[in-house]
């Protein structure tokens, strides 16, 4: 009974938060109780993992998690937290770097609207002219 409480108290601790960097500290937290859970238990725990928190990550870190989740031992709980670390620093990065992308598309459909000429916009977004012609395509299919 003890080992189902500490793994729903590890449960409660993690699920609250959608922070991926206060995620991590909260894992950090609970590994010393997670390394002593019994196997039953940390089945339950890994289950509600891979249920819960990968769903949050991208399709591609996901994967890579599942594997690791499937796997790890109690024993080796720190191991399965500096994966998930590594992994949840990776889904970040990427989710930063798609959100400036998709900032620098948006300014330039606007630039292109505005009748903005392509040099100043591959200039000021630092697009590949390829890239921006294909862009200025679809701007102009959207204004029709």
């Amino acid at each position: 009974m003890k080992s189902l409480s500490n793994t729903i108290g590890a449960i409660f601790l993690l699920d609250q938060t959608y922070d991926i960097i206060e995620l991590e500290e909260r894992l950090h937290d609970a590994l010393p109780g997670i390394k002593t859970f019994e196997l039953a238990a940390f089945q339950v725990f890994k289950n509600w993992f891979k249920y819960i928190i990968c769903d949050r990550l991208p399709p591609e870190e996901r994967k890579s998690f599942l594997k690791i989740l499937e796997e790890v031992s109690p024993k080796e709980a720190d191991r399965m937290i500096s994966n998930l670390s590594e992994t949840l620093r990776k889904a970040m990065a990427t989710a930063k770097r798609k959100g400036i992308d998709q900032g620098i598309e948006i300014v330039a459909k606007n630039m292109l609207r505005q009748n903005v000429p392509i040099e100043a916009i591959v200039t000021v977004t630092e697009l590949p002219l390829t890239e921006l012609k294909k862009l200025a395509e679809k701007v102009k299919l959207e204004q029709l």
